[in-house]
């Protein structure tokens, strides 16, 4: 009676209302591979007995002998496991001796579960809790191989999320990672979710959270990103002290927080900027220091842009409850926290640079004293700085981006503790660019860049190209209006290369050998920081070259050629 027959792929049928089965000895070993009291074949996979008829035996007890069957599919694939559903899926289990054991570690159990309702690019997380010393493995159900894991040791449980890719099959298997048997098994609870998004531009809260998930942090994946697109994420509450982190998960589903905040919004709000890579999947974890989160609002929004070459802010303002610029950690020396105390900040985003060019950028106010900073994004490096005071002296500074580089450029009030918030203007242009060759009739105004941070002086710069290694560039400058001063800067050193001045007004000259790959910048103002201003020239030639040989070469001093010493006369 086929409707009241039962299969066992381990044991021997069974059919009901029927004595026992013992089967004659011609059929103990294979039966087309296959042996009929186990139904293992010699390659370790098992008969799947569909179907029975009578078979006679040399005239003997009629037997059940199988007329029909196929062989199933190796245990670890993932055809006929148990499926776990990522969208807030729950399996409760428990590990023991019956359970197969697991490939990858020796004397180790496994229970094994199909991923399913899987949404490739999605980030998935699964949390592992049992009795005993847990370890959770990502498997690809084709390969076998495993993805990641994560171990426990303790019996606190383990967490794993990964970002599914298309085409892959994947198997969440429960095993542990004790030395000892009893610890090796026991009960377990497997969770598995799917962590919910939040995309650019928009505002999540905790009422936005699925219920049933972590009360004391809350993980969101964040979607829409654009490499090179930089990014800023704020998380306000009333209600609690806010405290935020970034993980990066890469393509082998490890993840590390690549960036934490507490106080750097308003109050005790946090804020974070994050400049996105190619690939790389990135959450945004809301947590704080008790135990269960209350109300709070996560917004991420683009951080404004700023032309590098022609851009214009001319009625920015500064105010109270922008980004708070004492917790905000930068990689440089001399940063002294000491000196950002209750300091706001507006930032934006440099675009429209090219890799090679030198730009100019200056910030004005009459309200507050001027802090400017450009901080590489990716590095979050600050790369170049200048102060200015308010109504009399601007924040100026001159840029060179780099290949596959983001740049921030941050506003802040550094020293005015009386008057730190107001009104400002920013604008920023290419550098002009001179070369051998070249004579330039130009002047020094109160339009120009007013520096401040050593002495006071207006000053014009000039972007050096069409230079040549083993050629010498001579550079000479003459004014009659203010005694002038000339210098030369290394962008890739960051240093002044050469430089000369004079009380006299004379004619300044320097050389030097320009080297392979670098970038300079030739300065040109006044030698008595007194704001002198007026017209000047600037030449800059390759110097004449004089090889070895039978001829003279004659030359003539006079009273016209440059002082390339700043000695009197």
């Amino acid at each position: 009676d086929e409707e009241n027959s039962t299969v066992n792929k381990f044991q021997q049928p069974t059919l009901f209302n029927q004595r026992p089965y013992i089967p004659p000895v011609p059929f103990r070993n294979n039966v087309d591979g296959a042996d009929f009291l186990t139904g293992e074949t010699g390659d370790g996979t098992l008969v799947n007995f569909s179907a029975f008829d009578s078979l006679s035996n040399n005239g003997g007890e009629t037997v059940a002998a199988p007329l029909k069957f196929s062989q199933s599919q190796p245990e670890d694939n993932n055809s006929g496991l148990p499926t776990i559903s990522v969208n807030g899926g729950e399996e409760k289990g428990k590990l023991d001796k019956s359970d197969a054991s697991n490939p990858n570690r020796e004397g180790k159990y496994k229970d094994d579960y199909q991923l399913i309702d899987i949404t490739p690019g999605r980030v998935v997380s699964i949390e592992l809790n049992g009795d005993f010393y847990e370890r959770i493995e990502l498997i690809d159900a084709d390969t076998k191989e495993i993805i990641s894991d994560y171990t426990s040791s303790t019996e606190n449980g383990v967490s794993l999320m990964f970002t599914p890719k298309d085409s892959i099959n994947y198997i969440a298997r429960v095993t542990s990672s004790a030395r000892r048997e009893k610890d090796s098994i026991g009960k377990y609870t497997l969770v598995t979710r799917q962590l919910p998004t939040i995309t650019v531009n928009n505002t999540v809260n905790k009422e936005n959270y699925p219920n049933g998930l972590d009360n004391y942090q809350h993980e969101y994946q964040l979607l829409d990103l654009k490499a090179g697109e930089i990014i800023e994420i704020n998380l306000s509450s009333e209600n609690f002290d806010t405290y935020l982190e970034i993980i990066n998960l890469d393509e082998y589903s490890r993840y590390k927080v690549i960036g934490s905040d507490d106080d750097s919004g308003k109050g005790t709000n946090s804020n974070l900027l994050l400049s996105p890579i190619k690939d790389v999947s990135y959450i945004v974890r809301v947590t704080d220091d008790g135990y269960e989160l209350k109300n709070y609002n996560l917004s991420v929004n683009k951080l404004p842009t700023f032309a590098a070459n022609n851009g214009l802010v001319n009625n920015g303002i500064l105010t109270k409850s922008d980004t708070n610029y004492s917790e905000i950690e930068v990689n440089y020396d001399s940063y002294d926290s000491a000196d950002y105390e209750q300091n706001f900040v507006n930032e934006y985003q440099l675009n429209n640079f090219k890799v090679g060019e030198v730009y100019s950028i200056e910030l004005n106010s009459s309200e507050f004293d001027t802090y400017l900073e450009i901080i590489e994004a990716n590095a979050y490096k600050r790369v170049n700085t200048s102060y200015g005071y308010a109504g009399d002296t601007p924040s100026h500074l001159i840029f060179t981006p780099k290949a596959d580089s983001n740049y921030i450029l941050r506003i802040s009030n550094l020293y005015d503790y009386e008057n730190r918030v107001g009104t400002y203007s920013l604008n920023s242009t290419k550098l002009p660019i001179i070369s051998p060759g070249d004579s330039l009739l130009s002047s020094l105004s109160t339009d120009d860049a007013f520096y401040a941070e050593y002495d006071l002086y207006y000053t014009d710069s000039y972007q050096l190209t069409d230079l040549k290694v083993g050629e010498i560039v001579s550079l000479d400058l003459l004014s009659s209006d203010f005694e002038p001063y000339i210098e030369v800067y290394s962008i890739i050193s960051d240093r002044i290369i050469v430089s000369n001045s004079s009380e006299n007004k004379d004619k300044l000259r320097i050389n030097f050998a320009p080297q392979e790959n670098d970038i300079y910048i030739v300065k040109v103002r006044n030698a008595n920081n007194e704001k002198e201003t007026g017209d000047y020239t600037l030449e800059v030639k390759n110097l004449t070259k004089i090889y070895p040989s039978e001829d003279l070469f004659k030359g003539e001093l006079s009273n016209t050629d440059a002082n390339v010493n700043s000695w009197e006369g």
